[in-house]
């Protein structure tokens, strides 16, 4: 019987499903990976005062440097890729705007204030530290922070020698290890409709975004989940739905978020690929090397 442990963290429920070995084992290698989630969730929480996000935040534009885990520089420098690859469809600084449309509580500043150029993350690799250039910068790294933290508990279970495992953040991001015995991958369907596909993972991840409705403050109105970073206005027509899979599920997760926020479906990296929903309610893949659904 598969053993499920969960935590609540980035404002969602991860949970694991752990097979294959004695339940004490499993157990207490599954908690430890749970616990680095929530250590990351203490990173990366935009909504708490003393996590490290805030702190950057802080300090942008007081040119002082600060100096950060492994997890998180990876994660900025990832975050800066993925913008550059997707023509700025995906955008790690998006904090500001937010604010500015009443998304993170009452309304701030004008939308048109908002400190968005991502040449403003500075990272320093021989330092492994990382500035705000300007103030009033600050990171969202709700399009990424869930894959990235699904990576770091799969290689924590991989350490403790884990194999057969399903990971998920939400349910919207998930990453797979082997599957159980007898069979040749885990299958995960994508929403709850009939006929809605189903994907195949085995030693890999995938995430899902859509542009689902989010309602503001009465000053600022209602805005789509998906924020579009190049015209600052949420997304409510075009592509409804993204599915993106990959070894990564940090790369998916972004990359998921930046397709449903306009990036064109020929940025998408060649290890990566894709299911997009139509306006009309049906799907279409991207070129796969193994078929991306049954």
């Amino acid at each position: 019987m598969p053993l499920r442990l969960a935590c609540p963290a980035m404002g969602t429920r991860f949970e694991l499903v752990l097979a294959g070995q004695r339940e004490e084992h499993l157990r207490a290698a599954g908690e430890a990976a749970l616990e680095e989630v929530r250590t990351l969730h203490g990173l990366w929480n935009a909504f708490a005062k003393d996590s490290l996000v805030a702190h950057l935040a802080r300090l942008a534009g007081s040119g002082a440097w600060t100096r950060v885990d492994p997890e998180t520089f990876e994660l900025l420098e990832l975050s800066r890729s993925v913008h550059a690859a997707s023509e700025g469809a995906f955008h790690p600084l998006l904090a500001p705007l937010l604010e500015s449309l009443g998304l993170r509580g009452e309304a701030g500043p004008d939308p048109e204030a908002a400190t968005l150029d991502v040449e403003g993350l500075e990272l320093d690799g021989d330092r492994q530290a990382v500035r705000l250039a300007r103030a009033g910068m600050g990171l969202d790294l709700g399009g990424i922070a869930k894959g990235a933290a699904l990576d770091a508990a799969a290689a924590i279970l991989e350490e403790e020698d884990v194999r057969c495992a399903l990971l998920h953040g939400g349910t919207s991001t998930v990453l797979a290890l082997e599957p159980p015995p007898g069979r040749s991958s885990w299958r995960v369907v994508v929403g709850s409709q009939p006929g809605a596909p189903v994907l195949e993972l085995a030693r890999s991840a995938m995430s899902v975004s859509a542009a689902r409705a989010r309602v503001g403050t009465p000053e600022a109105g209602a805005h789509a989940h998906v924020l579009d970073p190049r015209t600052g206005q949420g997304v409510e027509s075009g592509r409804p739905a993204a599915v993106v899979r990959g070894a990564s599920a940090a790369l998916c997760d972004a990359w998921s978020t930046a397709l449903v926020a306009g990036a064109a479906p020929a940025l998408l990296p060649n290890d990566l690929d894709a299911l997009l929903q139509e306006p009309d309610g049906s799907w279409s893949a991207s070129a796969a090397p193994t078929p991306l659904c049954s």
